[in-house]
């Protein structure tokens, strides 16, 4: 069980946290500054320094805490009762959600710059995090391998990373306005869903998006891994079994 004095540091830095968010999320990253956390907190200069040395810390902590957030739905995903290939795309699918609910962390990108100013442990934790992510996704594929689903061959880091650069790199040129122009978010998906069946069927990884109903199975993950969030997003109808 925690100390109070555990407790109390704990409550200081969730506190500290929400007000990054909030900074961020109403006015972006350039607004985000010691000074300017300092004039909404409750207490000193000195108390807020001991938790984070410097701004870059503070958004490195940030992005931190909006990673687990993200993770455990991506760790819901990889546990869909599926093929591998499907417990990919679940993975996605929790990215999606993640982002529809809270867009803010994607729009916040942890450069050289901030990661060069930030203390050690924070650097530490940030590349953490990368790493149990991306270890989840080559997991995965992996898993695909075992199977018989896709061939040895393919390097599972190489096959990770290539779909997640195509479903994020696609969605910032999208927000960018440098591809699909004038597609509304629910038609984008669908086609960036497309671009990844189209990377992973070269590849070679089955079941092909040419043999097996995808859209089906998006379904089902987002009624049995995503429902409450799926619900509230308003992409499955709501009923009964959502609120039991």
């Amino acid at each position: 069980m925690a100390s109070r004095k555990q407790t109390q540091i704990a409550e200081r830095e969730t506190a500290i946290l929400d007000i990054a968010g909030r900074i961020l999320a109403r006015e972006g990253m350039a607004a985000l500054t010691m000074e300017r956390v300092l004039a909404e907190v409750d207490f000193s200069k000195g108390t807020l320094y001991n938790h984070f040395r410097c701004r870059e810390d503070l958004l490195i902590a940030w992005h931190a805490r909006c990673f687990r957030q993200h993770f455990e739905l991506f760790a819901r995903g990889a546990l869909f009762r599926g093929r591998p290939r499907e417990r990919f795309l679940a993975v996605g699918i929790g990215d999606e959600i993640k982002h529809a609910l809270d867009p803010v962390p994607a729009a916040i990108v942890m450069t050289e710059e901030i990661l060069a100013g930030a203390s050690e442990h924070w650097r530490e934790t940030f590349v953490a995090n990368l790493r149990e992510g991306a270890g989840l996704f080559e997991g995965i594929v992996r898993d695909g391998i075992a199977s018989g689903d896709l061939s040895p061959e393919h390097d599972p880091e190489i096959v990770a990373s290539a779909a997640w650069s195509v479903w994020v790199g696609a969605r910032e040129l999208h927000h960018a306005g440098m591809i699909l122009r004038g597609r509304p978010a629910e038609e984008f998906a669908t086609i960036r869903g497309r671009m990844v069946a189209i990377l992973l069927d070269g590849f070679g990884w089955k079941p092909l998006s040419t043999e097996h109903d995808y859209d089906a199975v998006r379904r089902r993950i987002l009624e049995e891994v995503y429902r409450p969030e799926a619900t509230q997003l308003g992409w499955l109808p709501g009923d009964d079994s959502a609120n039991s």
